[in-house]
């Protein structure tokens, strides 16, 4: 199941008026030509409950499935790490981690640093808040944003968007992405040093810490020049 969210316009035309925001679960994408979607909603009012109807353009229609884990991927993300109990326990046991790992700039060392503080918060998909919950690439696109840069806002966005690295030469800071069988892109992480990663996991675990590869990685990307 894929969730759709699109704003509904007066005309057929991306200058139009916004009447209203939709949030909705779709089991295939419906395009209708080049104007995207029709859709027809409901609102009620002091007259009581109407029909409506608007146009969607397809510019604004946006697919971000969650991540579809198997039961021991899943197990291991729910599992507590040894570095996220130091994290919890003393925060300044973690900046002595980093500082003797293979750190070689201050700002990525800043970046992992500031991503570490929102373990613990949770998990909402589509959401972009590092306190009241954001999905993976809500969590990336706003740590980064934190420091100026800009990521895009979902997983393939951000693959897009990133330097394409190998795996050997990924440093703390930069990003390793997931993907489902079919090569679609559905998760990312921030690599935390050590073979660890920073990520917002899913609704169970929310935003922790764990081995990068819980799941084989798809593919590495840096926003972080050295």
């Amino acid at each position: 199941m894929k969730r759709l969210f699109f704003r509904v316009r007066h005309l057929v035309c991306s200058a139009a008026a916004v009447v209203t925001a939709l949030s909705v679960s779709l089991s295939t994408p419906a395009f209708a030509g080049r104007y995207g979607l029709r859709y027809d909603y409901g609102s009620t009012g002091s007259s009581g409950s109407t029909g409506s109807s608007g146009n969607i353009n397809e510019g604004y229609v946006v697919f971000d499935p969650e991540e579809t884990l198997t039961k021991e991927q899943e197990e291991e993300i729910l599992s507590t790490t040894e570095i996220e109990k130091y994290v919890k326990a003393n925060y300044s046991v973690l900046q002595q981690f980093t500082n003797e790992s293979e750190y070689t700039t201050r700002a990525r060392q800043a970046v992992v640093s500031y991503a570490m503080q929102f373990i613990g918060n949770p998990y909402v998909w589509g959401g972009t808040s590092l306190t009241n919950g954001a999905d993976c690439s809500g969590f990336v696109q706003e740590i980064f944003k934190h420091f100026g840069i800009v990521t895009g806002r979902t997983s393939r966005d951000q693959y897009a968007n990133c330097l394409y690295l190998k795996g050997k030469e990924v440093m703390p800071g930069d990003l390793i992405f997931y993907a489902d069988s079919t090569g679609y892109i559905n998760h990312v992480a921030i690599y935390a040093g050590n073979y660890m990663i920073i990520h917002a996991a899913n609704k169970k675990a929310g935003i922790k810490v764990n081995r990068y590869d819980y799941k084989q990685p798809y593919a590495y990307g840096r926003f972080i020049a050295n």
